[in-house]
Parts: C-alpha cells; sequence; structure tokens
C-alpha cells in the first residue's frame, strides 16, 4: 500500500530481551553461549 502510492515501504523488528509468557524458550535462545564455549 505505501510502496504502490508513495514509492516506499518499511518494515520493523522486535527484539525482546526476555520471554515472559514461553516455557522452554532457552532452548531456541541464540544470544547465549554454545555448549563449547563460543558464541552462536
Amino acid at each position: 500500500m505505501l510502496k504502490d502510492h508513495y514509492g516506499f515501504f518499511f518494515a520493523t523488528l522486535q527484539v525482546e530481551t526476555a520471554c515472559l509468557d514461553e516455557s522452554g524458550a532457552e532452548a531456541i535462545d541464540i544470544t547465549r553461549l554454545g555448549s563449547k564455549g563460543s558464541q552462536v
């Protein structure tokens, strides 16, 4: 809609620092250290 009318569009990204409503999120948290001590 914006692109058709004005010739541009934009996107937003939301980054959460903690997940309050999902248990087990630690298993897929890519910001934590890996098992060998290197960051993923």
